[in-house]
């Protein structure tokens, strides 16, 4: 359980896979060439703070990470059909 948060991972879809907290989408600032006016939010298509579509900070992904290593686990990267 994540130690900082009184809730956990559940594994359901767009949550952080330490806090299990729901993921918000990941935006970029965008000047927009047309009009040469005004920069605006724009969505990445990805979620989280850092569009990792895993965590929903630096904090809890750290703290995934750092538990994996405690622990003696690598995340393996699987083939994609």
């Amino acid at each position: 359980m994540a130690e900082w948060r009184k809730f956990n991972a559940s594994g359901a879809n767009r949550t952080c896979l330490w806090c299990g907290r729901p993921l918000r989408k990941h935006v970029r600032m965008v000047y927009d060439d047309v009009t040469k006016r005004a920069w605006h939010m724009e969505h990445t298509g990805n979620y989280g703070d850092y569009g990792d579509n895993s965590f929903c900070g630096l904090r809890c992904g750290y703290r995934f990470g750092a538990r994996l290593a405690e622990l003696g686990h690598q995340l393996v990267r699987q083939p994609v059909d």
